[in-house]
């Protein structure tokens, strides 16, 4: 599955960078699903809804709690068969997408993929700390 090659490819940045391993959280990765698929659908893509919620209202809708800080990265291809390492390759490039997977504060994350009807792949990856 796409999903877990994503999280995989981050876990190796983050092994090589001497970083604790990020566990995978099924409750994020059903509100990552669901931002993807939202974004996929309706033909945006921005880490504000078109609900006007961001990831934390997202979390905290899905009954996620008791969390310190949390965080997103986004990314969009189309007529990319390799986009799971072309995702992490871009977002290390970027440096705010770059500060998240290398934050030493993340204790979880999770994927979520969704694919449009025009053939764009949208991948949302979340990650909180307890």
């Amino acid at each position: 599955m796409e999903e877990y090659r994503v999280y995989d490819l981050v876990n190796r940045v983050r092994a090589k960078n001497n970083l604790n391993f990020l566990i995978w959280d099924e409750r994020l990765a059903a509100v990552a699903r669901s931002f993807s698929s939202q974004m996929a659908s309706a033909g945006f893509f921005k880490h504000q809804g078109i609900d006007g919620k961001m990831v934390q209202d997202r979390a905290n809708e899905a009954g996620i709690r008791n969390w310190r800080k949390i965080g997103e990265n986004l990314f969009y291809a189309r007529d990319v068969d390799e986009y799971s390492p072309l995702a992490v390759r871009m977002w290390m490039e970027s440096d705010s997408h770059r500060e998240n997977i290398l934050d030493r504060g993340w204790t979880a994350a999770a994927v979520g993929i969704a694919v449009a009807e025009d053939g764009k792949v949208y991948v949302t990856h979340i990650y909180i700390q307890r």
